[in-house]
């Protein structure tokens, strides 16, 4: 989210919002894994006051301090970047060497391929293999976007488990 609002307040395009969304990206699972290595010691924490038998210091521990760090680690970074603003980050992509910014415009471009491979190869199966296959045809030719082929999915989906559901009650 952060990159995308800075990509626009800063007036560049998509491939800006590539650029900004690693570098964020990283920062953030970093801190989530420090919060996730504090929070441990909470649990640690929580045992020793369960073995005492102090029920009131284990809630603390179970909702007070994990619950502080996990909204201070989402809630200080995004003020931090408002209270920035687009000044910074505009910097910040001019800082960027010119080849690093191309990479990424090339991975952003390969992204779409790369779901799309994904998904293949989740549906690799013989059962679902057709359902992919229609699924293909109808963007192909009828020209519908993903959001009519999808609710399309989901009514035959629903219909087909209708059908099962009775043959099954039946038989």
């Amino acid at each position: 989210m952060l990159a995308t609002a800075f990509s626009i307040m800063s007036g560049r395009g998509p491939e800006a919002a590539l650029t900004i969304a690693i570098p964020i990206s990283m920062l953030a699972q970093t801190l989530g894994v420090l919060v996730r290595v504090v929070n441990a010691r909470f649990g640690h924490m929580a045992d020793r006051y369960a073995a005492q038998g102090n029920t009131r210091m284990v809630a603390v521990m179970h909702l007070g301090g994990p619950t502080l760090l996990y909204f201070l680690s989402g809630f200080l970074p995004v003020f931090f970047a408002i209270l920035l603003g687009s000044a910074a980050v505009t910097w910040f992509l001019d800082a960027i060497p010119a080849f690093i910014t191309n990479g990424l415009v090339v991975a952003s471009k390969i992204l779409p391929a790369l779901g799309f491979a994904l998904l293949i190869s989740m549906m690799l199966s013989s059962k679902l293999m057709p359902y992919l296959g229609l699924g293909f045809l109808i963007a192909a030719y009828t020209k519908l976007d993903i959001i009519a082929i999808a609710l399309f999915a989901v009514v035959l989906a629903f219909i087909i488990s209708q059908f099962l559901n009775t043959s099954q009650q039946e038989g």
